[in-house]
């Protein structure tokens, strides 16, 4: 997919340069493995700033229970509101 629309984004550069005489107004076509190692080589630049943050909220338990004296298992409330939070905070997309 990314090849496909760099082949896209470079006909239309090509076509670009067709149409602009001089030199100095052309540009150059782009190349995937330069493209690749450019994203790579500087990964952190494209993350969110809280990703680290988001990574470690992901990864925690899902919600705990307690036992009871009653032998009843209960959900703790503190790990009720943080499931309700991660279910109704997200952005629908």
């Amino acid at each position: 997919m990314f090849q496909t629309r760099l082949k896209d984004i470079n006909m239309k550069v090509f076509n670009y340069n067709l149409v602009v005489p001089m030199l100095h107004r052309q540009m150059m076509p782009y190349g995937s493995e330069r493209e690749l190692d450019r994203v790579c080589s500087h990964c952190d630049a494209y993350l969110p700033e809280n990703f680290h943050k988001i990574v470690a909220y992901r990864n925690t338990p899902p919600l705990k229970t307690v036992k009871n004296f009653d032998d009843e298992e209960k959900f703790q409330f503190k790990d009720f509101w943080a499931a309700v939070k991660d279910i109704f905070g997200r952005k629908q997309t």
